[in-house]
């Protein structure tokens, strides 16, 4: 035996052992049920652009409620200055030369007056006609306008068309409302403003023309012409008869 020490036993750093790879087939099965997961999970595309389209068409549909609003306050003004004008040519009394005459011997200041009362009776009539409620609709049963709702009688009918509907077959009743409160809603509402302002502007000018000829010829016959100065004639002086001769004795 020697008498040097041995050595001292170390042993080596082993690696952990790699883990087995799993079967093949459960790793494709789980990665399957992930991807799936995050599918149903996440919206498709067709979704989001049916939602994008909904947003966009109850913009507009709130636009055009609050362009139909305003159409309303228009006629609502119109209707009263023309009847503010009707107002006050009855308060001026610019009716009565009317009655008082014959039409065939109207002049042309009554002719005024009879046509700025027409023009603003018709204005405020087709005032009180563009602010009326619209109850028609192109579409017999729907889910929107509230007559279209009320067609369907009962709740049961009602719930069964809504659950057959899908995302696109709502757009399409939204954008159905949408036409129709554009064509049978705004667009004559605002024609017919259109034509109750020209009739009101036009019948209050002609009336205020009118009273202004009947003013200036009342003026003309309370105001007689001035009679031209005959000049006095001339005093002739008095003529003294003679007197009688004295006769001769």
């Amino acid at each position: 035996m020697s008498d040097t020490p041995a050595p001292p036993l170390t042993s080596p750093l082993i690696a952990p052992p790699e883990p087995l790879p799993g079967r093949s087939g459960h790793s494709n099965e789980s990665q399957a049920l992930a991807a799936s997961s995050q599918t149903s999970s996440s919206p498709s595309a067709s979704d989001l652009d049916e939602a994008a389209k909904q947003q966009f068409l109850w913009q507009t549909h709130s636009y055009l409620n609050e362009y139909a609003r305003f159409g309303d306050t228009k006629a609502g003004f119109a209707g009263t200055a023309a009847a503010a004008l009707l107002g006050a040519l009855y308060s001026a009394k610019a009716h009565i030369p009317l009655l008082q005459t014959s039409i065939g011997q109207w002049p042309f200041s009554n002719w005024l007056i009879a046509a700025a009362l027409g023009l603003l009776i018709a204005a405020a009539t087709i005032a009180v006609w563009t602010i009326r409620p619209r109850l028609g609709s192109t579409q017999d049963k729907g889910l929107i306008f509230w007559g279209s709702v009320a067609a369907h009688k009962k709740l049961e009918e009602l719930q069964t068309s809504f659950h057959g509907q899908s995302a696109r077959t709502l757009n399409d009743h939204l954008l159905h409302h949408v036409f129709d409160i554009s064509s049978k809603v705004c667009v004559p509402k605002y024609r017919y403003v259109s034509i109750c302002m020209a009739l009101t502007l036009a019948g209050g000018l002609m009336g205020g023309a009118a009273l202004m000829m009947q003013d200036l010829r009342q003026l003309q016959i309370a105001t007689p012409p001035a009679v031209a100065a005959t000049p006095a004639p001339e005093a002739k002086e008095p003529t003294v008869a003679p007197l009688p001769a004295k006769s001769k004795e």
